[in-house]
């Protein structure tokens, strides 16, 4: 039918004129009349198809009516249904009109895609981030058809090769590394996509892959996105122990207020579940994250603040408690000094060498001190009619 001479193939050549509209001759109704036409061509025949595929998307870029273009994209349900491995290398370009500034088209061509996706027409690569990006959209509908879209795929289940759990680390990339997307922006889709995870065991595999792009990038903001991911996790007992058993991966991050703040949100919440074991592990898991915080303050990321106190030098001592501590030495030493016959010096010349020692470790711009006469003890007094012997040995030091 579509061939030359054909009853069909005849009037192509008059539609693709029309469609490309080189001079601008043809009004929008007819416009929009002659895309319809062409894709009805290009269901028919494969060939037509291939030889007008680069006509159509550049009349759905190009074209300044919104009803063409919103044509063109229910229109392009129907080609991939019906040439699904022609129409594979064009689908990045269907993605793209979901940022097309018109409201209805926008609509439109998310409609198609939910619908292709949800019934495995379409493999889900990495454009599925730009459905994503439909949950910050301006108009309320496309917020809620996005959100409807993530219900549905999320109920296909762990095995199905489009759920989220599959998609969430390739949308999670996209999204930090795309530059029009602010972290407030990110925090809002991650924070509606990351709650259907539910299941323990696809938990622990997300912490293990989340962890390992840590070390993918020096660049802070995807370490306080790839954070606030673990941080938003429904966590349980295994998944707070895999964390804690990857710490390495992390550790030299947490130095970032945001990222210690997410880990310490982890914490919190998984003190409300933990039980007697569990509740010990997160007494050092914590210790760890506040030890390789405060790791960039001076404080060796191995020692705990208490270690950091006693390794500290001690202050030295005063200059005149020195001098008495010598002083005191001194007069010990000179008492435990006794002569072989039991002789030892009188007080008098005990006390003038103290006197003369003291003065030595004293301070020479104080003035000297002034020795009273020391007065002798009651008990060494002599028995009467017996003169008085002067104190020698223990006597003398009970005196003094």
């Amino acid at each position: 039918l579509l061939q030359p001479e054909g009853l069909l193939g005849c009037w192509a050549p008059l539609v693709s004129a029309v469609c490309t509209n080189a001079n601008g001759l043809y009004d929008p109704a007819l416009r929009a009349s002659a895309v319809l036409t062409l894709c009805k061509f290009m269901c028919a025949s494969a060939s037509f198809c291939e030889e007008k595929l680069q006509l159509l998307f550049t009349v759905m870029h190009r074209e300044p009516e919104q009803c063409v273009r919103a044509n063109i994209a229910v229109a392009l349900g129907d080609l991939v249904v019906r040439h699904q491995n022609l129409l594979e290398p064009w689908t990045p370009r269907i993605y793209a009109q979901l940022r097309d500034e018109d409201v209805r088209v926008r609509k439109h061509v998310l409609m198609v895609l939910s619908h292709l996706i949800l019934n495995d027409m379409v493999k889900v690569k990495g454009q599925i981030s730009e459905l994503a990006l439909c949950l910050l959209d301006s108009e309320p509908r496309v917020v809620a058809l996005t959100r409807l879209f993530f219900s549905q795929l999320a109920k296909k289940g762990s095995s199905g090769s489009s759920s989220v759990y599959n998609l969430l680390p390739d949308i999670m990339s996209a999204l930090s590394t795309n530059p029009s997307v602010a972290p407030a922006a990110f925090r809002e889709v991650m924070g509606f996509l990351i709650p259907f995870i539910q299941k323990d065991r696809q938990t622990e595999a997300m912490v293990e892959k989340l962890c390992m792009r840590f070390g993918t990038s020096d660049e802070p903001q995807l370490h306080r996105d790839v954070a606030f991911c673990l941080a938003a996790l429904t966590h349980s007992e295994r998944s707070v122990r895999k964390l804690q058993e990857l710490s390495k991966t992390y550790a030299d991050k947490l130095s970032d207020s945001e990222v210690y703040e997410s880990f310490s949100t982890i914490v919190q919440k998984a003190r409300k579940f933990a039980r007697v074991e569990l509740r010990s592990a997160l007494d050092e898991f914590e210790k760890l994250l506040s030890v390789s915080h405060r790791g960039h303050s001076g404080v060796a990321p191995d020692a705990t603040p208490e270690d950091a106190i006693d390794e500290q030098e001690p202050a030295p001592a005063h200059p005149r408690q020195t001098a008495s501590k010598k002083l005191k030495k001194s007069r010990q030493s000179k008492m435990k000094t006794v002569d072989s016959s039991g002789e030892d010096d009188s007080i008098a010349d005990q006390l003038e060498d103290d006197e003369h020692t003291e003065a030595d470790f004293t301070d020479e711009n104080q003035p000297p001190k002034v020795v009273e006469p020391t007065k002798v003890h009651q008990s060494a007094k002599a028995p009467r009619g017996r003169p008085a012997r002067p104190l020698r040995g223990k006597a003398s030091i009970k005196a003094r």
